[in-house]
Parts: C-alpha cells; sequence; structure tokens
C-alpha cells in the first residue's frame, strides 16, 4: 500500500526513453496502489510535472533533446521538496556526482534485476518527503502559536522558538554519536533537568547511548523489558508518561539507585514511522520539580524532531553505503569492462580495459577498431563478429565451441591473452564483461600435460609387470631346454648330424634367451652390468655405421658435446637405443628424404615443476635428442608408441618393439624419454640421463677352461618338475649328490629333519604357498651359515645385493646354463 498524502493517491512522473521501462515500473507500481505518469522525453516530463505536480519523480540521465541532468536542475529549482530519482544505466562516477549535487534523492543503476529495490527507494523519499512538510508544517505551527498566543503564554513560545532552534542542528548531525548528546542536552536546557538517558534498539535489546549522569545506568535494557520497570510500562502505554514520585507509586519496582534528588521522573517514547518503539529516553533529578504537562509536551516535540534526525541519519548512512558500493563496483573491478551503444561503438572502456590491454578509447572507438586490433587473424577475427552477431540475435552458442574454448585477444604490446567474455544487455546498449584466463588455461594445459605422463607411467608400470611374469614362465621353459640340450651334447660323437642338430636347438635356445633379456629390459626386471661410460663415444661410433645404412636423402646433422660427464650404463644399450631411434627417424622421413638432427649436450634439471622434467630428480644430466623432419605424429600416437607392439609402419615392417625397449632401457637407467611432435612438423625424441661423477675401469671376468666338480650333498628345490629334475641330473653329471623337491614346505621339513645332511641349499624364488626368500630365512635360522644359491627367472623383491644381505650366497638369473651353476657352485661350497 502507498502512503497517502492530503488524501490523495500518490502520483509517480517516469521520464525515459525507453518505452519497455516506462511500462514495467507502470504496471509494477500501480500494482502497490500508485498512480503513475509517463514521459518520453525531458522536454514532455517537465510539461506534465508543471501541469499535474507529482509527488515524486523517476528519471533517466541518457535522453534526447533535453537529458536528465537538466530535468533535475528545472524541477530542483522549481519545488526542491519533489524528491527526483535517478534511474540511469550509466555507470559513470561523475554523473552519479552530478545528479546528486543537482538535488537528486537517490541513485539506481539499471537494468534493476528486483524492482523491489526501486520500491523501496520510492518509500523511503515519499517518507523522508512527508517528514520534511510535516517538519515545514509543523515549523509554520509553531510560528503561529507564537504569533497567536497571548503574552500569558509567551514564555512557552519563546521555550518552542528555542526548541525549534535548538533541533534545527539534530539535522546537521552525520552520526547517532552526535546527535544522541545534542537531544539530552536539549531536553537538559528546556525541560531543566540534571539526570537523563537515552536508549536504541539494537538486537534484542536497548543500548545505553549517552547519559547526563553515567554510572548508574545498565548498558543493555533486554527485550522484552524487565517486569514493573519503567521501560516496560512505556512499552505497554506506547506514550511518553510522567511518574511523580517514584518511590511511592506501587506500579514500579525499586531500581536500587538513590540517586534521585526527588521521585519525579518522566519516560518519552522514540517511534518510527510505523508507530513501533525504537528508543526511549529518561529524565529525572528536574531543577525546579516537579515535571509538569507543559514539560512532558515539549518534550515529546523534542523526542520527535529526534526519531527524524535518527532516522534521516540511518537513511544516509546507508545512502552513503550504496553509492560507496557503487563507487567500488566501477572504480575497483577486477575484470575489463566495455560498453557498446546499438551502433557497435564504444561508450565505456573502463581502467582495467587499458590496463590488461593497452588499448584507450581513442584507439578502438568502435567494436569493430576493437577486433581489428585484437584478432589480427581474418578467419578468426570473422568467426569473432559471427559469435558477436549470433547473440544479438539470441542465438545460443555451444559451450565446446572452440573460439569459447581459446579466444586469445592481442595485447597493444603483442603479448597474447586468452579471454572469455560475458555480454549483458543493457537497454540499447551492451555491457561486455571479460575475464583474463590466460593464467588458468596454462595451468589447465599443463595439468593435461603431466596426467598424460602419469597414465603413461602407470600403463608403463602395468605392461611392465605382464612382461616380467611372461620372462618369469619363460624362462622356466628354457631351463630344460638349455640344461638337457647342453647335457645330450656331451653324449654326442663329436661332428655327428646329431651335434649338428643339438647346436642349430642351442642357437634357438640362446636367441630365445636374448629375447627374455629384452623383455626383462622392457620391463626393468632384469639387472645387466652398468659402469660409467663416456657416451658420446659410443653415440660417434654408432653414428658411424648409421651413416652407411641411412639413403643418401637424409642430411645427417650432429651437434655431439666432447665435454660430456660419465652416465651409468650398459654401452651396448646406449648403442641399441640409438639405433632404434634413427632408424624410426629415417624410416619416417621416407624416400623423399630430409633432415636428421642428433644432439647431445649437458643439462642441469631443477625442482620447478617443468612438465618436461617432471619425472625426473634434480641433478646433473645428459641430454640426447634425436629430431626429424618427417610426417610427425598425432597426440593419439604420442600416447601409444612405447606400448609393445604399437606400430604405425605397414605390415611386415615393424614389431612394434622398438620404442618400448627403447623406453625400458631409458628407465633403468633411471632417465626418462619424451617427444615433442605435430602432425606435418617432425619429431623430437628427447631423452635425459643421470650423470656420474667418474670412471672406474671394471676387473676383467676370470675364464674356466673346464667345469668344476665335487662329490658334497646338494638339496635342489623348484616347483617346476622339469626344472628340478633337469637340475638334479646336471648336478649328479657334475659328481654331487643331490635331493629334489617340488614344493619348498617339504623341502624345509626335510632339511630340519637332518640340517647337517646338506652341504648347500639351491632353491627357486618364485614358488607357491613360500617363496624362495622366506625358505632361505627358514633355513638360515635352522642352520646359521648354511650355503644358499637363489636362482630365479625375475623378482621384484631380491637383487643380488640385498640377497647377500639376507645370507644368500650367490644369486643366479634364469635359465641357467652347466656352466654357471657349476662354478656358482663349486665358488659357494669353496668359500670363495
Amino acid at each position: 500500500m502507498n502512503t497517502i498524502i492530503s488524501d490523495e493517491p500518490i502520483t509517480i512522473l517516469t521520464i525515459d526513453d525507453e518505452e519497455a521501462i516506462r511500462q514495467s515500473f507502470a504496471a509494477f507500481l500501480e500494482d502497490f496502489g500508485y498512480e503513475v505518469l509517463s514521459a518520453p522525453n525531458g522536454k514532455v516530463g517537465l510539461e506534465i510535472f508543471k501541469e499535474k505536480k507529482p509527488h515524486l519523480i523517476l528519471v533517466d540521465l541518457r535522453m534526447p533533446e533535453v537529458d536528465g541532468l537538466e530535468v533535475l536542475s528545472s524541477v530542483t529549482q522549481a519545488s526542491p521538496e519533489t524528491p527526483i530519482i535517478v534511474v540511469s544505466g550509466t555507470g559513470v562516477i561523475a554523473d552519479a556526482v552530478e545528479a546528486l549535487h543537482l538535488g537528486a534523492w537517490d541513485y539506481i543503476l539499471k537494468p534493476i534485476k528486483n524492482l523491489s529495490i526501486l520500491l523501496h527507494s520510492i518509500e523511503k523519499a515519499l517518507e523522508r518527503r512527508r517528514l520534511i512538510k510535516e517538519n515545514r508544517e509543523y515549523q509554520e505551527h509553531l510560528e503561529f502559536l507564537v504569533d497567536s498566543r497571548s503574552k500569558k503564554i509567551l514564555e512557552y513560545s519563546n521555550r518552542l522558538k528555542h526548541i525549534a532552534d535548538k533541533t534545527r542542528q539534530f539535522t546537521i548531525k552525520q552520526s547517532i554519536e552526535d546527535l544522541a548528546p545534542t537531544i539530552l542536552k536539549t531536553l537538559s536546557e528546556n525541560i531543566g533537568v540534571a539526570g537523563g538517558s537515552l536508549f536504541l534498539r539494537n538486537g534484542q535489546g536497548l543500548e545505553l547511548i549517552y547519559a547526563l549522569d553515567p554510572g548508574h545506568q545498565k548498558r543493555v535494557i533486554p527485550l522484552p523489558p524487565p517486569p514493573r520497570s519503567v521501560t516496560a510500562h512505556l512499552f505497554e502505554q506506547k506514550e511518553a508518561f510522567i511518574v511523580p514520585d517514584i518511590h511511592t507509586d506501587e506500579r514500579f519496582a525499586s531500581s536500587g539507585w538513590s540517586g534521585y534528588r526527588n521521585g519525579s521522573l518522566m519516560a518519552l517514547p522514540l517511534r518510527d514511522s510505523e508507530g513501533e518503539i525504537q528508543g526511549v529516553v529518561t529524565l529525572h533529578n528536574k531543577l525546579k520539580p516537579p515535571f509538569t504537562e507543559q514539560d512532558l509536551e515539549l518534550a515529546d516535540i523534542i523526542a520527535s524532531h529526534s526519531m527524524e534526525a535518527i532516522r534521516n541519519i540511518n537513511s544516509n548512512m546507508a545512502l552513503r553505503e550504496s553509492e560507496q558500493r557503487f563507487r567500488e563496483v566501477v572504480e575497483l573491478s577486477p575484470y575489463p569492462i566495455a560498453i557498446v551503444g546499438p551502433d557497435r561503438k564504444h561508450t565505456l572502456l573502463n581502467d582495467k580495459f587499458t590496463e590488461l590491454f593497452g588499448y584507450t578509447m581513442e584507439e578502438v572507438p568502435t567494436m569493430d577498431a576493437w577486433w581489428e586490433k585484437a584478432y589480427p587473424d581474418p578467419e578468426f577475427r570473422a568467426a569473432v563478429k559471427k559469435h558477436w552477431q549470433m547473440t544479438m540475435n539470441g542465438v545460443a552458442i555451444p559451450e565446446d565451441d572452440p573460439i569459447l574454448q581459446d579466444r586469445k585477444v592481442i595485447c597493444k604490446d603483442g603479448s597474447a591473452r586468452t579471454v572469455e567474455s560475458k555480454i549483458i544487455p543493457i537497454g540499447e546498449s551492451n555491457l561486455i564483461v571479460m575475464n583474463d584466463i590466460t593464467d588458468r588455461k596454462r595451468a589447465e594445459n599443463d595439468r593435461n600435460k603431466l596426467e598424460i605422463q602419469l597414465r603413461q607411467a602407470q600403463k608403463m608400470e602395468a605392461i611392465g609387470t605382464l612382461a616380467g611374469g611372461i620372462a618369469h614362465d619363460f624362462n622356466n621353459i628354457l631351463s630344460p631346454i638349455i640344461g638337457y640340450t647342453e647335457m645330450a651334447m656331451v653324449e654326442v660323437a663329436e661332428n655327428s648330424t646329431m651335434e649338428r642338430n643339438l647346436n642349430e636347438v642351442m642357437k634357438a635356445a640362446e636367441r630365445a634367451k636374448e629375447l627374455v633379456f629384452q623383455i626383462l629390459t622392457f620391463s626393468r626386471q632384469t639387472e645387466i652390468e652398468k659402469k660409467p661410460v663416456q657416451a658420446q663415444l659410443v653415440i660417434r661410433e654408432a653414428l658411424k655405421l648409421l651413416r652407411s645404412s641411412i639413403p643418401a636423402s637424409i642430411q645427417f646433422e650432429k651437434k655431439i658435446n666432447k665435454e660430456c660427464g660419465p652416465v651409468l650404463a650398459d654401452p651396448t644399450q646406449i648403442h641399441q637405443l640409438l639405433m632404434n631411434l634413427c632408424t624410426n627417424a629415417y624410416h619416417a622421413m621416407g624416400e623423399s628424404g630430409g633432415v636428421l638432427t642428433v644432439e647431445f649436450d649437458e643439462a642441469v634439471v631443477l625442482n620447478d615443476g617443468d612438465p618436461a622434467t617432471i619425472n625426473l630428480k634434480p641433478g646433473k644430466y645428459v641430454r640426447l635428442t634425436i629430431s626429424d623432419t618427417g610426417q610427425g605424429m598425432t597426440q593419439a600416437v604420442q600416447e601409444k608408441i612405447f606400448d609393445p607392439y604399437f606400430t604405425t609402419k605397414a605390415q611386415g615392417k615393424g614389431t612394434g618393439l622398438g620404442l618400448a625397449v627403447v623406453h625400458g632401457i631409458v628407465k633403468s637407467m633411471e632417465g626418462d624419454i619424451r617427444v615433442d611432435s605435430k602432425p606435418g612438423q617432425g619429431a623430437s625424441f628427447i631423452i635425459y640421463l643421470p650423470q656420474v661423477e667418474s670412471i672406474v675401469q671394471s676387473a676383467a671376468p676370470r675364464s674356466s677352461a673346464s667345469l668344476p666338480c665335487g662329490d658334497e650333498k646338494i638339496l635342489f628345490v623348484d616347483d617346476e618338475g622339469p626344472v628340478a629334475l633337469m637340475g638334479k641330473q646336471m648336478l649328479e653329471r657334475l659328481g654331487y649328490t643331490v635331493t629334489v623337491e617340488t614344493s619348498s614346505i617339504a623341502a624345509l621339513e626335510i632339511f630340519k629333519a637332518q640340517p647337517h645332511n646338506f652341504d648347500l641349499v639351491v632353491t627357486d624364488m618364485s614358488m607357491p604357498l613360500m617363496t624362495g626368500d622366506v625358505f632361505a630365512r627358514k633355513i638360515l635360522e635352522t642352520r646359521p651359515n648354511m650355503p644358499i644359491v637363489l636362482c630365479t627367472g625375475f623378482s621384484e623383491v631380491v637383487t643380488q645385493e640385498n640377497a647377500q644381505a639376507m645370507g644368500i650366497s650367490e644369486y643366479i638369473m634364469k635359465p641357467m646354463v652347466m656352466s654357471e651353476i657349476a662354478n656358482t657352485v663349486r665358488k659357494v661350497l669353496d668359500g670363495l
């Protein structure tokens, strides 16, 4: 319901050149009982104002002919008591300040998402208008009383004039803390009291704001007030009252304060526009007691003006807070903002826009000028313009549109920033809010690269585990093949057909053994002999061989740093990975030719989160880079190239094991390999290998002309029956007495029954129920210092080093050959 002034409905004049806004305001306000007049421009609005005298005006600033500022100036001069609320889409601070200087009562920024904000501003302005009018009428009424009353009430009239003069001071106070002392001092001067307090509602109680005689008042009076208190009686009566003698009035309980000079007391309510009590004033210790009805009337007048001043202070504080928030939105916006008119001309570019992109309004006065500078690529610029037109036509743009995903703006300094933007219609104009997401995009790209690397590492780890398992089973198959073939070759005649056949079997078995070694190398589950190597020397030798096998159409470029430090590696493996990568490189270039570049230099890896070296520990490395100018690879291919048996070559042209083996070799050296390639732009493989301090010369291996034999007792344990039988026969041929078991648990029982009946235990590692390392530990618990030889196809648990730490004498890799087992057994038994 609207406020009624002089028994007439409130009339509101809306002046705005946008018909839709005038209609929406009228429809909304008429529902609340307001009568709404409309004007399409300032000129018509001023004519309606002169004729209809509306109670309140809503005006836009930007209008043709007569704008909002001219309307403000004209209306304020003609009728300063008429409230004018500016409702404008301009966010320029200067316009807002000028409007307030010209007399605007409030300033609301369009678009208004919630029209209740407008309703609240209108009600606040009408209430202020009513209070100003009442104050003016009351002042006129007081002056009338002064002029009309006789000399008998001259003193009373003078008191009223004094009160009027004093209460005018209330309006200049800017805070409650400044106003409260003025109120009580005005009451003290005009009523003649020495004591009094002012309380205002704050949350669930009344808070003491100021006291003439501080020290005895409560800081907070709870609501509802205590029974039989002066405050409780005031809330019940809702009117000011006098207590002739607080000591004898049975309606009131004693406060316990003994400072009353006399019992006379006055209580005054401070009411809001709805009549609700928002504050309390109590007065006591009248200098000339008791309080009179005339005192009560004058005090109530002062209290009424006090509440009006309090309401004004609260309204002004709210207005200042609103203005401050508006100013902060405009001045401190962290986003670049542009406002574009219907003709695609910029009407505003905020400071953040110029700070981020470098362009001023003079440099990009229109959207077309902005597009020209921000998007120099014609095709991309055309796509951006198409997006703009689609948005203007209300067509939704898919979220996965590539233009939205990667819209790079070229700044004035030549740098590129990735931005996303939001277009918000404002009448016929559009507000464009941009967000710089360059850092976020960079972080997302880095995270995607790291995720790809993590998936690749996890995949290779899983494949490596599978490869190790295959190698273990294959070694158990090869062991009896090689063992029985060796034993058979001893029994056949030299140069016989059978000997030749068995030699071929041995050759095939050796090739199979090498294949298993390759698999274990890939899976990083075999120990190879590594030593400090000057990798540049191996590379130079390998490149000599490559040059003769690579077609003449391939140009060879070498950049080898001769001063690089050594790496801990097997020279054969360095040779192998170089040959594999270079062969792949010239295959990628084909008969058309190209450039194959091999670079070798030193690099230092830092702990700086670089995706290129994220898998490496900080330190000094050598870096081998093999690049070609071939057809390149897609991202999908790059994610699979290190998978075993994956190949992009034609059928019969490749095994798919080359890069998988390279990956295994690099990882076994605690290095890392990555690929950098794009379709049509060639490929580069970059390998990092850790440097070591120095080169240590290894001792020459020992040789033996014949197989050593013996007559000791050996317990041989392997869960594979053919392997166990082959081991028994092989050792018996060497003169040993052999007890064989295929169960580690049964073997342990046999040993515990007669622990001193054996001179040596030979055990497999991977066995069901009890593995070889656990079996060996239990053997040593039964008989410490018992010689033990551990055999395995692969093991992630036991290595040569920790096997010795566990008390195991020697460690043999399957498949076993007779010479290796003969030498190892004799070495252990002799304690060498």
